[in-house]
């Protein structure tokens, strides 16, 4: 409450008997001495995110059996994203100095 606000994630049993993911978002309006709370269904996207994260393990995988790596870059940031694969053909430590994670 000293702060006014809070966000939090948490499960829930639904009416049916499954359980759900709940985002909480509170705030506190001190001058009405009242919590406003808005509760937010946020089982799709922890189920994305399970997903993008088996097929992250599944295509690390693959390039280390295929020893082949692969990188991206991003023109807006010119920030340049290596695989652990790459690391390991060029025999680079991940976010070593010696390799620039940034491209000016």
């Amino acid at each position: 409450m000293a702060q006014g606000y809070d966000r939090f994630e948490t499960r829930h049993r639904h009416k049916d008997g499954h359980e759900i993911d709940i985002e909480i978002s509170v705030t506190y309006m001190a001058e009405m001495q009242r919590l406003i709370v808005f509760c937010r269904d946020i089982s799709a996207r922890k189920i994305a995110n399970l997903e993008a994260q088996r097929n992250q393990s599944l295509l690390n995988e693959a390039q280390r059996l295929g020893k082949l790596g692969s990188w991206e870059f991003d023109l807006p940031s010119g920030k340049l994203r290596w695989s652990d694969e790459m690391y390991r053909i060029f025999e680079l430590i991940p976010h070593c100095s010696r390799h620039p994670m940034k491209i000016s």
